[in-house]
């Protein structure tokens, strides 16, 4: 349940590796539209930790996506969700809004296993936790992330959200653990994705979607939270709850994109 990458995946990969070894070909394809990619320009990033120094791009974007990606500047949000069991808010920050081309690259990052991006979106929420961490003098024990059932991640070959917290976090000293797990049960209708539920809907099937994962303690610890998107605020919700419920005195939410 708590794996990063499926088998199959990586052995897709291996397939797609051994197919290019066995039938060679100078040109590579953009991840995202299809389109030749003519050259890996350098890409100069603002991104104050280690691995965001300028690089050559390697998410093999053609020109023209390349350029609708660093078009969509950082634009982070503050927004607070009203817990109820226990009764106290919870502050989520968000990057950029869920908007035009930021949609179609989250929903190939998670749909269409361009797993490449996950780099790309792990700068962006890695200079949000900067933020918080040294402006807004936050500080965390332990990052945790939003937990997909295990059908779903066999489904995308890689689970998205434990791979952007593992690398939005690399370059700090800080503990990531799968604390939480999803809850699979027939009938229960909640592994269907989240994103086009009404609030009512998500707030139902997500009453007993999370449960606290016993191997990994938080009592007394300050939690860092990750998803991908925030909606209605209702998967982000429950998931502090149980992190409440298993002992955190604190739980923060990091998501990369909101809905507007």
């Amino acid at each position: 349940m708590n794996e990063r990458i499926a088998w199959r995946y990586r052995l897709r990969q291996l397939s797609n590796v051994m197919l290019n070894w066995v039938f060679p070909t100078d040109e590579t394809l953009c991840v995202l539209c299809g389109r030749p990619v003519v050259e890996a320009p350098v890409v100069a990033t603002t991104y104050k930790h280690s691995h965001a120094k300028a690089h050559r791009d390697k998410r093999q974007m053609c020109l023209f996506c390349l350029q609708d990606a660093q078009g969509c500047a950082p634009q982070p949000a503050h927004q607070q969700l009203q817990l109820q069991s226990p009764k106290r808010p919870l502050d989520v920050y968000s990057c950029i809004p869920y908007d035009h081309f930021i949609r179609n690259l989250i929903r190939a990052w998670k749909y269409d296993g361009v797993i490449e991006l996950t780099q790309w979106f792990s700068e962006m929420a890695a200079q949000m936790l900067d933020a918080l961490t040294e402006t807004e003098s936050l500080a965390f024990d332990v990052a945790v992330p939003v937990p997909s059932t295990r059908e779903r991640t066999r489904k995308r070959g890689y689970n998205h959200v434990r791979l952007l917290l593992e690398h939005a976090t690399s370059h700090l000293a800080l503990r990531t653990a799968p604390a939480l797990v999803r809850v699979q049960t027939s009938g229960s209708g909640f592994t269907q994705s989240q994103t086009a539920k009404t609030r009512a809907d998500r707030q139902a099937g997500l009453m007993r979607a999370y449960e606290h994962n016993k191997q990994i303690s938080v009592r007394g610890s300050r939690v860092l939270l990750m998803d991908d998107i925030v909606t209605t605020g209702a998967t982000l919700a429950a998931c502090a709850e149980r992190l409440y419920h298993a002992g955190a005195v604190s739980v923060c939410a990091i998501v990369i994109a909101r809905v507007l």
